[in-house]
């Protein structure tokens, strides 16, 4: 596994928009704000310029220009690190443009959560270079910096390998108004198991959103059994995001996943907080992860702080790592390794 070296005040930060750009007044607001928030921490954002600049057909028809864009910051050796300007429904396109056997001549951080899974999970199991599983920079541009995004920087610059759960979560999606708006935490965190009994899981992590993981499925850029076999002896933690689920949705998900033999070597699994989740049948999210996944007698923790339901950890995808899980609190250490 490679990993990038660590970023450290005075380098640039290089913005790419890989899924979604930046079209919205407010978000445009927010995004420089955040341009600001990081140089007070002294560090340097460079968009690139389809983070913005865009013309109104580009959903369907700049693909192959993102994945330029992508690769140029990729390969650019005076940037340690890419933040990806915002989720959305479109790296599937960008991820079918870009070049891998171009791309290993590069190695850097490259962040960014939801639809930017398809961007950065292909980059850690066909690639073998760590990716950062965390917010994309639109979240940056709040006012006040929630504590999640200074450690989102320390374990960035070596400066942590442990992390906590936070007290409180935001469920819902706010409406923004001034554009520089915090998390409206409201929601007491609780990380829970399934057994109901405290657990500890170790391994190398592997993982992002759910919803969009599973599209990757099958496809040419599914490499999965290969990075997993080579790693097995590490035992594999599969930590999932979840933007919108059921339990049919869910059960679906696991069960075509695990017929891929995905899970073949899983050590534990690990599920956030779900933004939107209905009951089918009677049953919920839960049901559906203790039906697919309880034969493989593994620990197994949900409602985690990874993804749609803010704040959430840095997690490093491709490092080594342990979770522990108890009393409703979690801890995440991660090892470059």
């Amino acid at each position: 596994m490679r990993f990038p070296r660590f970023i450290k005040k005075g380098d640039t930060i290089m913005v790419s928009a890989p899924s979604l750009n930046i079209t919205k007044e407010l978000d445009i607001v927010r995004c420089n704000l955040a341009i600001k928030q990081f140089l007070k921490h002294g560090l340097i954002i460079k968009e690139m310029e389809l983070v913005r600049e865009i013309p109104k057909d580009s959903i369907v028809n700049l693909a192959n220009d993102r994945a330029l864009e992508f690769t140029e910051c990729f390969l650019d050796d005076s940037s340690p690190f890419i933040l990806c300007a915002s989720g959305g429904d479109f790296a599937n396109e960008v991820l079918s443009c870009l070049d891998f056997e171009q791309l290993k001549d590069g190695l850097k951080w490259v962040q960014g959560y939801s639809d930017i899974t398809n961007i950065i999970y292909p980059i850690t199991t066909i690639l073998e270079i760590a990716t950062v599983y965390s917010e994309n920079y639109k979240s940056f541009g709040m006012k006040e910096w929630h504590e999640s995004l200074e450690l989102n920087l320390d374990v960035l610059m070596g400066e942590t390998i442990q992390q906590e759960s936070f007290d409180l979560y935001q469920q819902e999606k706010i409406e923004r108004i001034t554009g520089d708006e915090p998390f409206n935490l409201v929601n007491n965190v609780e990380w829970k198991t399934i057994s109901g009994h405290k657990e500890i899981i170790s391994g190398r992590l592997l993982g992002g959103c759910l919803d969009t993981l599973v599209k990757i499925v099958g496809t040419r850029f599914d490499h999965t059994c290969e990075f997993i076999e080579k790693y097995k002896n590490d035992g594999i933690v599969w930590a999932f995001d979840m933007y919108s689920t059921s339990f049919t949705k869910l059960h679906s998900d696991l069960w075509q996943m695990e017929n891929a033999g995905w899970f073949k070597y899983a050590s534990g699994f690990v599920f956030g907080r779900p933004l939107k989740a209905h009951e089918e049948y009677d049953k919920d999210y839960v049901d559906a992860i203790k039906r697919i996944l309880n034969k493989y007698n593994k620990p197994i923790i949900f409602d985690a702080c990874i993804g749609h339901c803010p704040p959430q950890l840095t997690w490093i995808i491709g490092s080594l790592c342990e979770i522990e899980c108890g009393q409703g609190k979690g801890i995440l250490r991660q090892y470059f390794l």
